[in-house]
């Protein structure tokens, strides 16, 4: 089944039994975007908040869903940015709460620490280099959480020298028993190739 954008509606997979077995029957149909591109579905990062609110990291197009006050013209995907959407139904439907972050930031994970904070990872690309994956370590609260973005970014990787195009980055984050954090990443190396990375590291 194709829609008004000339591609195959999203589909939703539900399991109630921890993954064993699947629902595959379930569609999903993103609603008040402009083209295709407007909405990354594909790199969108799920989490669920104490309160049973589920929140929704969506990589957005710019030029179609510009930061709110802020319009941009980005003359490609590098100024992608992202969107807060949230579901109180368990994910049946879900609304636009608010901008994240800023442009050029992007494949966000969220990650709850054994100390009880959160730790938010992402990558931020060629409009404000260095390249590379930073993290920001904020507080959890009964339905969300709060990150400061304009103070106390770690830089995880700033490998990428500065001229050469994107980079790779990504950088999901997981937490070892001992609390050591390991996040891997990309990263475009001075001979323009992609190199493979895996850091170990301690939350401040």
């Amino acid at each position: 089944m194709r829609n008004e954008w000339g591609y195959t509606t999203g589909f939703l997979h539900r399991s109630t039994d921890g993954g064993q077995t699947w629902d595959k029957s379930l569609k999903c149909e993103p609603k008040d975007f402009k083209s295709r591109y407007g909405f990354l579905g594909g790199e969108t990062w799920l989490w669920q908040a104490r309160s049973g609110k589920v929140w929704a990291f969506v990589r957005v197009d710019s030029n179609e869903l510009p930061i709110k006050d802020r319009p941009i013209k980005a003359g490609n995907d590098q100024a992608d940015h992202f969107i807060l959407f949230s579901s109180s139904d368990g994910g049946r439907a879900f609304d636009r709460i608010r901008d994240l972050g800023d442009y050029g930031e992007m494949y966000m994970s969220l990650l709850r620490l054994q100390d009880k904070r959160l730790l938010l990872t992402f990558t931020v690309r060629d409009l404000k280099p260095p390249l590379g994956v930073r993290a920001i370590v904020g507080t959890e609260t009964d339905d969300g959480f709060e990150f400061d973005f304009a103070h106390d970014r770690i830089m995880l990787d700033t490998k990428t020298p500065v001229g050469q195009p994107q980079g790779g980055g990504f950088g999901p984050t997981v937490q070892l028993d001992d609390g050591t954090l390991v996040t891997s990443y990309s990263y475009r190396g001075e001979d323009g190739h992609s190199h493979l990375e895996v850091v170990r590291w301690k939350a401040p």
